[in-house]
């Protein structure tokens, strides 16, 4: 892109999801339109795209602004980084009980070692360290990664190409890793802000680890690998009838409370058009929910319906999806919608 040309922080600010998705056929290289709008859409969301000329790295400012390959230009940092080619668990499958779980893995002369360990019980806390025999190691830190961000990471790392980032809420100013995915190995790429480290993992190996860190980040007993009769059975939405507390007077009417089936509230948003998405915002008063709105769209364009689901779970997107849940059923509804059935008074 020439300078004449160049992407400017307020553009990638305020383009409007259509836009980004028509700008993002120009990501060069062997990475995919979707690997640069999730990088934009996360520096939006964290706030940090206003930070970008001030202190973030010149690779990811040259990436965002379309100037670069950045594969390419990663490939040439770890031209000679060990393959690690075996993976140990411990334990094989977590539980969510332990207070410390870890996989390591070794190149195969034994001198490289990389080690990814989960922290269950301190909001899973979570370290990579890359060791060169028993002579150096280096950290690499993420003690708050929200759930939405490592559900969307493990749906990330699990196609067959592209590009992948790590990183807490804090961006580039902590710790942050770069997975780039191959037919028969990813690149793995960790920042700080103060020293870098480099790998090469298998594909099989790389496949060990994500089924492993799903256990450990999602145990059960949290609810992601819900079976496939509870999503059947889960009503798409339901009115329940809060109690009238005793000191309240006789004649003030019950509040009714409703909570949304996430599935089901993720398929009808990834069903409208640009005209109906203008009328689901009609009901938002204020700029900030309208641009919350809008961030729930650009997830929804992603085509990733996990991720949209994630998003919607905190409770600032439930009491957005409140204020406009009647118009959504209204603007998708079938006549399935209106069966009784689907709701308990």
């Amino acid at each position: 892109m020439s300078d004449d040309n160049k992407l400017s922080v307020e553009q990638l600010s305020k383009l409007s999801v259509d836009e980004l998705t028509e700008l993002s056929g120009s990501v060069a290289g062997r990475l995919n339109n979707e690997d640069w709008q999730k990088v934009v859409y996360d520096l939006r969301i964290s706030g940090h795209m206003q930070k970008l000329e001030a202190s973030a790295p010149p690779l990811l400012q040259s990436f965002l602004r379309l100037e670069i390959d950045l594969d390419e230009e990663l490939g040439k940092l770890a031209s000679a980084a060990p393959l690690m080619s075996s993976i140990k668990l411990t334990p094989r499958r977590p539980r969510g009980e332990e207070t410390s779980v870890k996989a390591n893995f070794n190149s195969q002369d034994g001198g490289a070692i990389m080690q990814v360990e989960v922290q269950p019980k301190f909001d899973f806390f979570t370290r990579w360290t890359f060791s060169i025999g028993n002579m150096l190691s280096l950290h690499y830190r993420f003690p708050n990664l929200p759930e939405a961000d490592r559900t969307a990471f493990l749906d990330m790392m699990r196609r067959d190409t592209g590009l992948t980032i790590l990183w807490t809420p804090d961006r580039w100013e902590q710790d942050y890793i770069i997975f780039s995915r191959e037919e028969f190995y990813t690149r793995v790429y960790a920042f700080s802000p103060h020293f870098d480290s480099m790998a090469r993992v298998t594909t099989e190996s790389l496949g060990t680890l994500l089924d492993w860190l799903d256990r450990a980040w999602f145990p059960r007993q949290r609810g992601r690998r819900k079976r496939s009769t509870q999503l059947l059975e889960m009503p798409a939405w339901r009115i329940e009838e809060k109690p009238v507390e005793p000191e309240k007077k006789k004649t003030q009417q019950t509040q009714p409370i409703i909570t949304f089936d996430d599935d089901d509230i993720a398929d009808r948003l990834m069903q409208l058009d640009p005209p109906q998405r203008l009328q689901l915002a009609q009901p938002l008063k204020n700029d900030d929910d309208r641009a919350a709105l809008d961030a729930v769209f650009f997830i929804a364009d992603q085509g990733n319906r996990e991720m949209l689901k994630q998003s919607l779970k905190p409770e600032d997107k439930q009491k957005l999806i409140s204020k406009v849940h009647d118009v959504l059923i209204e603007l998708t509804s079938t006549a399935e919608d209106h069966d009784t059935d689907k709701f308990t008074w």
